[in-house]
């Protein structure tokens, strides 16, 4: 039969936080669910902080390689 094919990506991503803007901005953003409009304001650095403390990474706001890695699995 068919094997799965297990594909690992490896993504260089950017470390964001408020003030930041661009594309990366609105995947993070996506990725909350949070209007994705691709600046990082208030409202991001509030549902990233949410998210960080609800997967148990220190809640400084800062989307770093652990939040991407977290973020990159939902």
């Amino acid at each position: 039969g068919d094997q799965p094919i297990l594909i690992k990506v490896t993504a260089h991503v950017p470390e964001l936080q408020r003030g930041d803007s661009g594309k990366a901005v609105e995947v993070w953003q996506t990725i909350l669910g949070v209007s994705a409009d691709g600046d990082f304001g208030p409202v991001t650095q509030a549902a990233t902080s949410k998210f960080q403390s609800e997967h148990g990474i220190a809640a400084d706001g800062i989307v770093g390689k652990e939040t991407w890695a977290k973020g990159l699995k939902f």
